[in-house]
């Protein structure tokens, strides 16, 4: 047994000439020395003969310890990080600081001149967000901004604002300046009234307003004569107002998720542009009687309401009809009638208390999925 006293020495001169590993070098070192230590002692034991056995047995469960202790130093040893490098300043999320470069607007996919301050965990928005005169999108969602600076009403070209995902509980009154406003994005917040003089923004189009603890909506709202998309979904509508039908240019109405919403008024009729509307996880037991006046319907989304039979205009009158979601109501028959909707392509009627399918169903030549999960039918009608 023995060791090479010129590798201890190399480790040694580590000591001597610190670099980046001396760290591991010190700790190898110590282990090498050990070791030889650990050797003399056992050749000098060893040198005696083997007359004192009780003494050689103890110096070999020392040795055993040593060696043992020996082991782990070297484990230490390359476990050492050699360069942790510098270590980051925390920033203190109240008082965090915007880099000046990402202040500056760039053009998106759409060729528009857009500030992306989304996700920055700011308190505020940085002053010099107005004073970009040109600036065309906004985006300031998933901060934690409670104001809005009246400064907002300065930006004059701006189409697109997103304050999705903050703290706000109004908006300024200077908002309603935004006069080439297209698209406002106020989902997840607590607003729930509307400044005066809001009606003014006529060139809106898409409101998301969704998650906000809703109980009624807003009168401005049914003022924006051009806006064709209102998402007020997962609110806590118990109504909708029947200035609803003042809409006359809506495309897209979601009222999703609004689990108090019994009933819907007869002016939603009115709305003879509408292409999609999605009532799902409501409370409704019926719709309106002259839902067939929607003649543009293309998606019509009920899933999960009390719905036990659709008025028959839905059959009779709605030729565009292409998606109908019916799943988990308490729906019975299907009318022979159904089969008017040509051009459908989706029809879900899962979870609810069908027996029977009507024969006419197979003359639906476009139909390409069909959901009739749990419920109690027991065959198909044949083609």
């Amino acid at each position: 047994m023995g060791v090479d006293l010129s590798t201890y020495r190399a480790r040694i001169g580590c000591f001597q000439n610190p670099t980046a590993r001396c760290a591991r070098c010190r700790s190898q070192a110590s282990a090498l020395l050990l070791g030889v230590i650990l050797a003399k002692l056992w050749n000098k034991v060893m040198g005696r003969g083997p007359g004192k056995l009780v003494r050689c047995c103890y110096v070999m469960m020392s040795c055993l310890l040593a060696w043992f202790l020996a082991c782990k130093l070297l484990l230490q040893a390359g476990d050492i990080e050699q360069n942790p490098g510098p270590t980051l300043r925390e920033t203190d999320p109240d008082t965090h600081e915007v880099e000046e470069q990402s202040l500056t607007p760039r053009q998106n996919d759409d060729d528009l001149l857009e500030l992306d301050l989304s996700g920055r965990n700011m308190s505020h928005v940085p002053n010099k967000a107005f004073q970009q005169n040109d600036l065309q999108v906004l985006n300031l969602q998933r901060n934690s901004i409670k104001v809005i600076p009246t400064d907002i009403g300065m930006l004059f070209q701006l189409r697109h604002l997103d304050i999705s995902c903050n703290k706000l509980s109004h908006l300024p009154d200077s908002i309603s300046s935004l006069s080439n406003l297209e698209e406002l994005n106020i989902s997840e917040n607590k607003i729930h009234e509307f400044p005066k003089g809001m009606e003014n923004m006529q060139a809106l189009k898409v409101l998301i307003y969704r998650n906000n603890a809703l109980v009624t909506i807003p009168e401005q709202v049914f003022s924006f004569p051009g806006i064709e998309e209102l998402d007020v979904s997962d609110n806590e509508l118990s109504e909708v107002s029947p200035l609803i039908g003042n809409l006359l240019s809506l495309k897209v109405l979601n009222l999703r998720w609004n689990q108090s919403l019994q009933i819907l008024p007869q002016e939603l009729c009115q709305l003879s542009n509408l292409e999609e509307i999605n009532l799902s996880v409501c409370d409704l037991g019926c719709l309106p009687d002259d839902i067939g006046k929607l003649r543009k319907l293309k998606t019509i989304k009920l899933s999960c309401n009390r719905i036990s039979s659709l008025p028959a205009s839905v059959f009779q009158s709605l030729v565009n009809l292409e998606e109908l979601d019916l799943c988990e109501n308490s729906i019975t028959e299907i009318p022979e009638s159904i089969s008017t909707l040509k051009k459908l392509t989706s029809l879900k009627v899962a979870g609810n208390q069908l027996t029977k399918l009507p024969t006419s169903i197979v003359e639906l030549t476009e139909l390409q999925s069909l959901d009739i999960s749990y419920n109690s039918i027991l065959g198909l009608p044949a083609v």
